[in-house]
């Protein structure tokens, strides 16, 4: 029976080592989100969008971002795999409103979107999607669909980035159906971009649901690594979070 309670003891200890290091895997500041080690763009993430591009800011003792120079065209989104996945669970109770906060939109289950907040966060249970690209499938993006993007990197050098991932916001339900019966297909409507829904599988009438602007809470950027000779071709990329780890 000793033995027995020891286990049951040394299970539980292990549950709850189990459960601090699940919550220790995410950090949100007004600069930063971290999930898993890997830290994410938030500042002036209400300008971002997959795929915009322009100029890393890095002001001193404030934080880095993206400067957006302009949007790759939503249609093209629909000519290269974008994954999505997800839903990812944040116990936003842990965080402070001054750590969450930010001037976005998150995605509603019934339609629409509402303002972003801790409080919203927490009272409505939201949960993320991360829409991402490969780098393989931004090297096609940018070499064969996005001639205004990689021009505007080959010209604007070391500070040029792209945005290769974003999180967003929405209730648990859509999320649910967006993460497993849904695949990007193009541009939606005002500036946003299309995630068409497979209803069969996901018991939902829902064919579309569009992710507008203004509804990033964090973002990955890329930059170019090298170049092929007269650089027209993008030949190899690579994340950057430098400064937010």
């Amino acid at each position: 029976m000793k033995k027995h309670a020891l286990a049951i003891a040394l299970l539980c200890v292990g549950v709850l080592v189990a459960t601090a290091a699940y919550a220790a895997s995410v950090a949100i500041t007004q600069s930063k989100f971290k999930y898993n080690g890997i830290a994410y763009f938030r500042a002036k993430s209400e300008n971002v969008v997959l795929a915009s591009y322009g100029e890393k800011k890095t002001p001193v003792g404030k934080p880095n971002y993206l400067a957006v120079q302009n949007d790759v065209n939503r249609a093209k989104l629909g000519k290269v795999k974008v994954k999505i996945s997800g839903p990812y669970t944040v116990d936003w109770g842990k965080f402070s409103a001054s750590e969450v906060n930010a001037s976005i939109k998150y995605l509603k289950t019934a339609g629409g979107t509402g303002s972003f907040s801790r409080d919203a966060a927490k009272s409505a249970k939201l949960q993320l999607v991360k829409f991402s690209l490969d780098e393989g499938q931004l090297k096609t993006l940018l070499n064969k669909e996005a001639d205004g993007a990689r021009n505007y990197l080959k010209d604007e050098g070391n500070d040029g980035r792209i945005v290769s991932e974003v999180w967003v916001a929405t209730e648990a339900s859509l999320a649910e159906t967006i993460t497993n019966c849904g695949s990007v297909s193009g541009s939606g409507s005002n500036g946003g971009f299309e995630v068409s829904i497979s209803g069969r599988s996901c018991g939902t009438n829902t064919s579309s649901v569009t992710i507008p602007t203004n509804t990033t809470f964090a973002y990955l950027l890329h930059k170019v690594k090298k170049w092929n000779k007269g650089k027209t071709k993008v030949e190899d990329l690579e994340d950057d979070n430098k400064g937010l780890n």
